[in-house]
């Protein structure tokens, strides 16, 4: 990293101090009712319409592909992509990082319409100190090395377990199975129906992304996961405990009453319950965590997370029915309340509140451990600077 970009950064810092605040103050999304926050700390920190037309996509295919609905599922997967593309702008980093700079300028400017020019450049000067930081740190270092290091340096291997674990519980939650056997949990508890039924969860979890997308700027991705992923094991709980006392023959999973039982009544309830807690956190907020890995690493660790995604999907998705069979429809979804209790608490230890974070700072919270607690003064220095600079 060369020693001037180091010093541009540093002063770019340090006219952040010092800039009028009316001039300086921008106001994003609901965040704005609250405080007026300056241009260098909101820098990728609310999220963008890519991430959540991907999230709406996937809850609105996860619906129809629970239905099978084949060729309108697949094509969603495009739709997303296309229309995402053609609202997100380019990655100022991935800009400075090829030296255009003066795309990176016009990209900045557009994000931050309410910038000045002054602004945007110490804006692109702390950017500039970071991707040289990136540079010096991979070199001219081969993908299996840039693999090898993330494994390796504890920084970055933290920052892949937290973002791996978290898509892990997302899967592993039970979720899935609702989606794609919804079907067959619904005809199992009595409803003649069950496919209404199942639309009625599908759009609880297309309600609950756009809740998401709402509040978890300004409520915080930590604080809305510890909230609310409880929620989804006591769901669990009651889900486990009413279908013990629903009759089901084990060989067919079939009911052997026809009339809706209250226990019936009950697991949908609950269910319904489970997907709101789900929705409204940790089933969108796990594709968030592509930030936790600094430039070097961040294709190779959104790969690994997206493995995990898929790899633990695959894993419910294949033994569910055997484990209803095997250990009878409450111990499989008693099993997964227990995954999900576990979760939460390794959520309130070990996920940090990046929220208010720039791309440069998060790089720094994985140096301190798992950043919990470090994340937490980090956000809190940026309040009490940013109300000192605005008394």
């Amino acid at each position: 990293m060369s020693s001037s970009s180091l010093k541009d950064g540093q002063k770019s810092l340090e006219r952040d101090k010092d800039l009028v605040p009316n001039s300086s103050q921008i106001e994003v999304g609901k965040a704005s009712f609250h405080d007026s926050i300056e241009l260098d700390e909101i820098e990728h920190t609310d999220t963008g319409w890519y991430i959540w037309l991907i999230a709406l996509a996937a809850s609105i295919g996860g619906m129809l592909f629970g239905y099978d609905t084949e060729i309108i599922s697949a094509v969603l997967v495009y739709l997303e992509d296309s229309l995402g593309h053609l609202l997100s702008a380019k990655s100022p980093r991935q800009l400075i990082y090829h030296d255009k700079h003066e795309e990176a300028r016009t990209v900045l400017h557009r994000i931050f319409r309410a910038a000045t020019p002054e602004q945007v450049q110490d804006k692109i000067n702390l950017i500039e100190a970071g991707v040289r930081e990136s540079q010096a740190s991979t070199g001219n270092q081969t993908r299996s090395s840039i693999v090898k290091q993330l494994h390796t340096n504890p920084a970055y291997f933290r920052a892949l377990v937290c973002a791996c674990g978290l898509m892990t519980i997302s899967q592993m939650s039970g979720f899935n199975v609702l989606m794609y056997y919804s079907g067959t949990l619904f005809a199992l508890v009595g409803f003649a129906n069950p496919v209404a039924v199942g639309l009625v969860v599908s759009g609880t979890n297309l309600a609950m992304t756009l809740v998401n997308m709402l509040v978890v700027d300004s409520f915080g991705r930590r604080r809305l996961l510890v909230t609310t992923s409880w929620g989804m094991s006591a769901s669990l709980v009651a889900v486990a405990v009413s279908f013990a006392y629903i009759p089901v023959d084990l060989e067919t999973l079939a009911v052997t009453t026809k009339s809706i039982t209250t226990p019936a009544i009950i697991v949908l309830v609950f269910i319904i319950l489970f997907v709101l807690f789900y929705g409204v956190s940790i089933g969108n907020t796990a594709w968030m965590s592509a930030d936790f890995f600094p430039k070097e690493v961040r294709a190779v660790g959104t790969i690994n997370m997206t493995c995990c995604c898929w790899g633990s999907n695959l894993i419910v998705s294949s033994t569910f029915l055997s484990m209803m069979k095997g250990i009878t429809p409450s111990g499989a979804f008693g099993f997964d309340a227990c995954l999900t209790f576990i979760d939460w608490v390794m959520i309130i230890f070990f996920y940090p509140e990046m929220s208010g974070l720039q791309l440069e700072e998060i790089r720094e919270v994985f140096k301190h451990g798992f950043g919990v607690r470090y994340a937490s003064r980090l956000r809190k220095q940026r309040a009490e600077d940013s109300r000192a600079r605005l008394s």
